[in-house]
């Protein structure tokens, strides 16, 4: 007779050492001997903000020493005890969570005294695509979307279609461009135009560059850019094909390799892109008008704007009203003004020429363009005292991007949005040429992200848009 174990006599468990005349009944006994044994324990061992954060925690107790660094609570969900009990011989040790962000763990539920928890309730319950983004450096705690108390805000279901899809290609109504939006993407255009040359000159840089980019270790993706930026400001009459089959190759050059780049790299990338994207729409000095792009351009554009955002475009300390490193900020404050930049430039392009904008409503529970002082800080020291005092200021509930939306027209502004408007640079300004909405709504030219909320669809064939519940 066939035995269930090669140690075991017939019908034996081994748990408890019970025999059973019937294979049928041993089966049924080992489906309830097995909840009385102790299991190998399964459970995260890492504290909860470590496990949130997808981040190496080094088991310390009563506080690990990320928790330490960052002067946060530290909290176990299992006592030291429970975890010991099996030693060094428990098949799953501590995983070490910076490996990948494709994984399907929730953030735990003591994340959930972040800023502006409010608006996101809603949005927690969603699933997300998993992709398997790598972080890339573990330093910078980045928070991958689909696991972000954020993530309810990108999606990918039919009710946003992409770009690459037939209705894409038909324009909206020729019918005149009303003045407040003809305004707005006139000045979105001409400060955007600038970029390139400043990059150019070197006297400053674009407000999407941080000052302590490097001028010795520039990343390839960005040097190829600063050469080409020189080419295209230095072009001679009769070269503009050349100028612009050049920049089309290299941009779609860095569309295929951007999922290969690490953090750096990245960042890198998709600077030179909106650089790039720039130099596309304006091809010439002595242009007239602006051209039609091919549309693998804002497709690719779109699809690496949703990688960066699963990746990460949240710091874990954001969500926790705690001071992150300088260096971390920089980089995810770097990565959100040049996102924010290709949606600005394709929504001015889009009223141009009356086709459909991105839908940007994965922008909109990520924070505002930040502070002048905290942009414009000279050294660490300078930034961490500032930037403790932009924390009381803001009391652990700082400015989103969808709160753009219910600003109405008029001279006055709401307190929270008054208060961001006071600390802004020139970046921030861009959007302020573009939020007084109310009669932009009824036309459908006002970008998305700032009215429709997630899980709202837009009614193919008619341009209005529905108000937010």
């Amino acid at each position: 007779m066939e035995n269930l174990h090669p140690r075991a006599s017939a019908h034996e468990c081994l748990t408890c050492q019970k025999t059973f005349s019937q294979k049928s009944s041993l089966v049924r006994h080992l489906k309830l001997c097995t909840r009385t044994v102790k299991p190998v324990s399964l459970r995260q061992k890492s504290c909860q903000r470590c496990a949130g954060a997808k981040a190496k925690c080094d088991l310390k107790r009563p506080i690990c020493s990320r928790c330490t660094l960052r002067r946060i609570s530290c909290i176990y969900t299992s006592s030291p005890d429970s975890d010991s009990g099996h030693g060094e011989s428990s098949p799953n040790p501590p995983t070490n969570h910076t490996t990948s962000t494709g994984s399907s763990v929730n953030p735990s539920e003591s994340n959930v005294d972040t800023i502006m928890n409010a608006f996101c309730s809603d949005l927690l319950d969603r699933n997300f695509p998993s992709e398997g983004v790598a972080s890339g450096d573990a330093s910078l705690d980045l928070i991958p979307l689909e696991n972000s108390l954020y993530g309810g805000a990108f999606t990918t279901t039919p009710d946003f279609a992409a770009l690459g899809e037939p209705w894409m290609l038909s324009s909206l109504s020729q019918t005149m461009t009303p003045p407040l939006v003809q305004h707005s993407m006139e000045t979105l255009l001409r400060a955007l135009r600038t970029w390139p040359r400043i990059l150019c000159k070197g006297f400053q840089l674009p407000p999407m560059f941080h000052h302590t980019t490097s001028k010795i270790t520039v990343p390839l993706p960005l040097a190829n850019c600063c050469t080409l930026v020189k080419m295209w400001d230095g072009q001679f009459s009769g070269t503009k094909a050349l100028v612009q089959d050049t920049i089309l190759t290299e941009i779609k050059t860095l569309f295929k390799m951007f999922k290969t780049y690490d953090e750096a790299e990245s960042l890198a990338a998709l600077q030179a892109m909106t650089i790039y994207a720039i130099m596309l729409v304006f091809p010439a000095k002595n242009q007239q008008t602006i051209p039609f792009l091919e549309i693998e351009v804002f497709s690719e554009i779109q699809e690496v704007v949703r990688h960066t955002a699963l990746s990460g475009m949240i710091l874990q300390e954001e969500t926790e009203n705690c001071m992150p490193s300088w260096e971390a900020w920089i980089h995810v404050t770097s990565k959100r003004r040049a996102v924010f930049t290709l949606y600005l430039l394709h929504w001015a392009y889009s009223v141009y020429h009356h086709v459909p904008s991105f839908n940007c409503h994965e922008l909109g529970y990520i924070p505002a363009p930040t502070a002048k002082y905290l942009w414009s800080a000279t050294s660490e020291e300078q930034w961490k005292g500032l930037y403790e005092r932009w924390l009381t200021q803001w009391q652990g509930q700082q400015y989103l991007q969808h709160e753009f939306m219910f600003v109405t027209p008029g001279p006055f502004l709401d307190e929270r949005t008054q208060l961001w408007l006071e600390d802004t640079d020139e970046f921030g300004m861009m959007f302020m040429s573009i939020f007084n909405a109310t009669d932009r709504e009824a036309y459908g030219f006002l970008p998305r992200c700032f009215t429709t909320s997630p899980g709202e669809t837009t009614e193919s064939g008619n341009s209005s848009v529905h108000s937010w519940h």
